[in-house]
């Protein structure tokens, strides 16, 4: 039961002790009831103060959505970064004055809010990378490769994507590429399985954008 700072010193001032030796135990939870009856008819908009964990739990119930408090900050940083680079400062703003806007960023309609604007912004940024922009792989990859799946991230097409721009021939690749390959298509991140569908994925990206026919294997990439 939540209770509000009026009920908290009411019920600290007849909690069991030194102050009153002589109260009953039954006496005092029957006033504790009491006021607490009290308290919630004088200040309701004050008893409840929201439990993310719980608010997490019943998102998931009511809509499927279930995103930590972290999670959360993660899609809205990831995709005010998208839109920056894909030069949407209007969607930032417009986004961004959306969740300013709600009261609890835990209800499940944020939650959906959020991870739609994610996906707009993901969307946007693949079209880029399929248009042979470096950095648009690189940010593509990375976020494939690092956010939370609730909201549509895949390892394995992040690992693809950071095989793709290695064999795009740009003139940007450097060791750092070849090292995120070691770390998003190593056996830490990715199964056997796994593995194997991102080479499926990288050849067929190859394709489609470099009109390149190859047979990428992760272990010929891989240290060790």
């Amino acid at each position: 039961m939540f209770m509000n700072k009026r009920n908290c010193g009411i019920l600290s001032a007849l909690s069991i002790g030194d102050g009153f030796p002589i109260m009953s135990k039954g006496f005092l939870i029957a006033i504790a009831t009491i006021m607490l009856v009290i308290g919630g008819i004088w200040g309701v908009g004050n008893i409840y103060k929201p439990n993310p964990a719980a608010s997490n739990a019943t998102n998931n119930q009511e809509s499927g959505v279930n995103l930590t408090e972290e999670e959360r900050q993660r899609l809205i940083s990831a995709f005010v970064s998208n839109y920056t680079y894909t030069g949407n400062k209007d969607k930032i703003d417009q986004a961004l004055e959306e969740i300013q806007s709600r009261t609890d960023p835990t209800v499940p309609e944020m939650n959906q809010f959020v991870i739609d604007e994610y996906q707009k912004s993901m969307s946007e940024l693949e079209n880029l990378a399929r248009q042979g922009d470096y950095q648009a792989q690189r940010n593509f990859a990375f976020a494939h490769a690092t956010d939370p799946k609730v909201a549509g991230a895949d390892p394995v097409t992040g690992c693809a994507w950071y095989l793709v721009l290695y064999n795009s021939d740009a003139p940007q690749i450097n060791d750092a590429d070849l090292s995120n390959i070691n770390l998003y298509c190593g056996t830490k991140m990715l199964s056997v399985e796994q593995q194997s569908g991102a080479e499926t994925e990288t050849n067929l990206l190859l394709k489609t954008i470099y009109d390149k026919d190859s047979d990428i294997k992760i272990s010929s990439y891989i240290n060790g």
